[in-house]
């Protein structure tokens, strides 16, 4: 059998490593755009959930967690993505809202592979652009 990798449109070509893997998937849905193509279906985009569930946060969050699981079972033989929600008390005593995304994906051979990142205040973000800069730590 052919090893599993994800195409890329960037400089890494074909991706085989796992752990690139599973960071690229996420980032591909933090950044896609659904109507960036008629050619492809589904196309996976947290921007256009955010719109389409900017008054009901549970509802938000099922999405992303629907979402992202369709998104790993076409790399991996099971994914498993949670959200937890948690208040956070700010340096000027203000509460926000911090959310965590957990990943946790399953190969042929039975190799697990993990990745959290966390976000904040995700039910006031309204730009894409907000959510991209906890990425900024992710390296390849």
């Amino acid at each position: 059998m052919a090893a599993m990798c994800l195409p890329t449109l960037d400089t890494y070509g074909y991706l085989t490593d796992k752990n690139v893997i599973i960071l690229k998937v996420l980032e591909y849905y933090f950044t896609s755009m659904k109507d960036q193509s008629f050619l492809f279906e589904p196309i996976y985009s947290l921007n256009y959930r955010l719109k389409e569930y900017k008054d009901d946060l549970e509802g938000l969050k099922e999405a992303i967690v629907d979402d992202l699981t369709a998104m790993y079972e076409n790399y991996f033989t099971n994914a498993d993505v949670t959200i937890k929600e948690k208040d956070v008390e700010t340096d000027d005593n203000k509460t926000i809202k911090e959310y965590q995304i957990d990943v946790e994906c399953k190969d042929n051979d039975g190799n697990v592979y993990t990745l959290s990142r966390t976000l904040t205040s995700l039910n006031n973000v309204t730009e894409i652009d907000d959510l991209l800069t906890f990425l900024n730590n992710t390296e390849y």
